[in-house]
């Protein structure tokens, strides 16, 4: 078919951690590549939500769903080491016939605070 990839993006999230904007974007970055690359993903959404129990990340893909006897390559254990450095877990749902939704939540302790760091406050624009 002629159709092409669609990733969908909206959110942005302020004044967070230099290091755990960093580590959000390798995250975002593995999941879409993992999508596109195993899942043979058309459409990829992410998102980025500022809530009281800190910042949440989320990339959901349509592609084919993680098999029962899923074997682990490098792209997983990454991001669950890139979460836990920055004290987030990370979730992955999704079983037969439901989209994969990789979500990555961050406690409020990793926002920097916009009075203390007014020039360090990074932003996650996830926004289009």
């Amino acid at each position: 078919g002629g159709e092409g990839l669609n990733i969908t993006m909206d959110g942005t999230c302020d004044y967070l951690d230099e290091e755990v904007t960093y580590q959000l974007n390798g995250i975002i970055s593995e999941a879409a590549a993992n999508a596109i690359r195993h899942a043979k993903a058309m459409e990829i959404r992410i998102r980025c939500r500022q809530v009281p129990l800190g910042t949440t990340i989320c990339v959901e893909n349509d592609g084919l769903t993680l098999p029962d006897r899923y074997q682990e390559g490098m792209g997983l254990p990454l991001m669950r080491h890139r979460a836990m450095s920055i004290g987030g877990s990370l979730r992955i749902e999704g079983g037969s016939g439901q989209r994969t939704r990789l979500t990555c939540t961050v406690p409020p302790a990793a926002t920097a605070d916009e009075k203390a760091f007014p020039r360090s406050g990074q932003r996650l624009n996830t926004t289009a």
